[in-house]
């Protein structure tokens, strides 16, 4: 579960609702794949680049945002099935909404259970030993079997009248993992639970025929639990946030200007902060240490102040933007955006855009003695061409560069990487076509290359204790090579549509070779190429009228291939089978 965007691992604003999806401690926190509902939601929109300007802080390569149904979207009552076989696992959700000439509201609940299928551990206690000790060797292997993978998902959300918007989440997923060293001689379980809660409120208020008040904000309470092996480390997170912005009409609605403020403040108890390479103090010759953590409390809070203008033209558009957050725990920062847009002809578009962002610390910088007190920054340059010269066919060309700078990265369980920079350049095409009444052909391709130095991360080789009963720690620099996962990948696909109760896809999934450095830095593996083929169906009013069946086939030529793991090469997924029946009351 490790994202990608423009070849910049974890790097993309997640929201939900426009409110993040992340942790203020760790990059590496994201709830995607079953931890979250796709039932309940609408549209995912998606903005490439940085995009700091509108979206804040942590916009760094790019922004996701799910958008859930409402009341207007959705009336009536939707149930549905999801059965799954090969990665077994089962889902059922529900579906409620309606609206009357004053309100809307809509309700979305989701549970869920899939077999994790991660294979066993060996090591199955390490902690309790005698002594501040580890477990004896003789005790401390044997066999266990990750658990399967749960999830609750529940959201909702109503409008009263044309102004107020209120919107909640609550959410609890339990995902067991076994992770393995990098010679796949030692492997433990590992737990993540997570329990989410948000709540939201929108305000807008007409102040003229030309001007809005707009006013939202959010509380959201996170409590990540991690079980490694036998111990269980517990944090919690609370944020709130608000923002008041006003939009402004200028020139007849040629200018549009949109200014505001904001305030965020986090709260966040117990971070572990690992200080050590865990998988060596598994080894039987560990016999006296355990690995070195500390458990940290931040409150740091962020207020920023924006403003963009947009101006109209019959053939350009142009938009500039300047966002200044004010930091308590670290430099502020001035974050800019410029775009032109030049549409001579209705067929045709061509976009220039300029952009910025920074991204926020991950936790183990607050208490880095030689960690950098700047943000990492990315500038973002993108051109783009759109060509839509009728309803059938539709076609684009993008070209990208970013630079990121004070570029830092955390190592599971080891440290964080001294400040580089590194450089990226890729070209993203897409194309749908309709050949026919009832079958359209559809594709896209990224490419990217990048250019910077290694990663060079300052590891405790190893602590010996003295006479004195002080530790004594040797530190080196290790190096690895930046991660920016697959230089190629893309899709190509069918989709058949005879009837306007039955439709099919056949899709064809390409990515290039990838390469995970193992610990210490000293050897490399790589995984190849692999293209993967995907073939889904939706049969409306199947059997009963109101009843849609889905089915869909992932790794359908049952390929055995690799993944980038955290320590080792991990399994890829194999052939599955996948069946929804959904019944709209």
């Amino acid at each position: 579960s490790r994202p990608y965007l423009r070849g910049i691992p974890e790097s993309t604003l997640f929201l939900y609702n426009a409110v993040p999806l992340r942790s203020e401690t760790s990059k590496s926190f994201h709830q995607l794949d079953q931890d979250l509902s796709l039932a309940g939601v609408k549209r995912i929109e998606i903005v490439r680049g940085a995009a700091s300007v509108l979206w804040g802080l942590d916009a760094f390569s790019g922004v996701v945002n799910v958008v859930p149904f409402t009341g207007k979207d959705f009336q009536g009552v939707e149930t549905g099935l999801l059965f799954s076989a090969g990665q077994e696992s089962q889902q059922a959700y529900a579906n409620v909404g309606g609206c009357g000439a004053r309100w809307s509201g809509f309700g979305s609940l989701t549970v869920g259970e899939s077999d994790s299928q991660n294979g066993q551990a060996s090591v199955v206690r390490f902690w309790d030993g005698p002594n501040d000790a580890p477990v004896p060797a003789l005790e401390r292997y044997g066999s266990e079997t990750s658990r399967s993978l749960k999830t609750f998902d529940f959201s909702g959300n109503m409008t009263l009248g044309d102004s107020l918007h209120v919107s909640g989440r609550l959410a609890q997923s339990r995902t067991p993992y076994v992770l393995s060293s990098a010679d796949r001689g030692l492997s433990w379980v590992e737990e993540r639970r997570t329990d989410l809660g948000q709540i939201k409120a929108d305000f807008q208020k007409p102040l003229s025929l030309d001007t809005s008040l707009k006013a939202s904000a959010y509380y959201l309470a996170l409590a990540p639990e991690t079980r490694i092996v036998d111990r269980r480390f517990s944090q919690h997170e609370e944020t709130f946030y608000t923002e008041a912005l006003i939009e402004r009409s200028l020139w007849t609605g040629r200018g549009l200007v949109t200014a505001g403020i904001s305030f965020k403040n986090t709260r966040v108890d117990d971070a572990l902060i690992w200080k050590n390479y865990f998988p060596d103090f598994l080894s039987p010759e560990n016999t006296a240490f355990l690995p070195d953590y500390a458990f940290m409390d931040f409150d740091h809070s962020l207020g920023s102040a924006f403003v963009q203008y947009l101006h109209k033209t019959r053939s350009w558009n142009a938009v500039a933007g300047l966002r200044f957050d004010l930091h308590n725990e670290y430099e502020n920062t001035l974050n800019t955006s410029l775009g032109l847009v030049w549409h001579p002809v209705d067929v045709f578009t061509m976009k220039l855009l300029y952009g910025t962002a920074f991204r926020s610390p991950y936790g183990r910088q607050y208490v880095e003695e030689l960690s950098t007190k700047k943000l990492e920054k990315a500038r973002n340059i993108t051109a783009q061409a759109v060509w839509h010269p009728h309803d059938r066919f539709y076609g684009e060309l993008t070209a990208f560069y970013t630079k990121i700078s004070d570029h830092v990265m955390e190592d599971p369980f080891a440290g964080i990487s001294l400040p580089n920079e590194q450089e990226f350049w890729g070209l993203e095409t897409a194309a749908r076509w309709q050949l026919t009444s009832t079958v359209t052909v559809f594709g896209s391709v990224t490419a990217l290359t990048h250019h910077g130095p290694d990663e060079t991360y300052r590891y405790t080789e190893f602590t010996i204790l003295g006479p004195g009963g002080d530790y004594e720690q040797t530190v080196v620099d290790l190096s690895y090579p930046f991660d920016a996962g697959p230089k190629t990948f893309g899709n190509i696909g069918l989709l058949w549509t005879p009837t306007k109760r039955f439709s099919s896809r056949m899709r064809l999934r390409y990515f290039s070779e990838t390469t995970l450095s193992y610990p210490r830095g000293i050897l490399k593996d790589t995984a190849p190429e692999v293209s993967l083929l995907e073939l889904d169906a939706v049969y409306r009013d199947c059997l009963i009228h109101k009843l849609d069946l889905t089915a869909a086939i992932t790794n359908a030529l049952d390929k055995n291939y690799e993944l980038p793991g955290t320590y080792s090469m991990i399994d890829g997924s194999p052939f599955t089978l996948h069946l929804q029946l959904r019944y709209r009351w």
